[in-house]
């Protein structure tokens, strides 16, 4: 057993994300500070599809329709496909739900059907 180092856990991050689609392209835009542009094809011109300029520190992302902004904590924006977002993030909804199933499949954490109300005398200790 190593007594030299610590084991340190990453603090949970929180993030705001939106799927980008043609019908709210332009309320992401505002939101992020983007600009919604159309990108063609070099082989067929007519074949247009809706693009987000996303800001970024490192220059201009850019979102196409079915990949999600990002903010993070910090306010910095990025792009990412639903793979990569739910790889490393999920809804805390989600997240405490299976928590608490998982806790319960173990046998940590009784499974309560009906909320009951024990009364603060029953656990005072005078």
């Amino acid at each position: 057993m190593n007594n030299v180092a610590q084991t340190y856990i990453r603090k949970p991050k929180q993030i705001q994300a939106a799927l980008l689609s043609a019908s709210n392209a332009t309320a992401i835009a505002n939101w992020c500070g983007g600009e919604v542009t159309e990108l063609t094809k070099s082989g067929d011109p007519t074949d247009i599809h809706l693009a987000l300029k996303v800001p970024n520190l490192g220059g201009t992302l850019r979102a196409t329709v079915g990949t999600y902004v990002v903010r993070d904590e910090d306010g910095r924006f990025w792009v990412r496909t639903e793979k990569e977002l739910l790889d490393e993030f999920e809804t805390p909804t989600r997240n405490r739900t299976e928590e608490l199933k998982n806790a319960q499949e173990m046998g940590i954490l009784p499974t309560v059907s009906t909320p009951h109300y024990v009364s603060r005398g029953a656990y005072d200790r005078g």
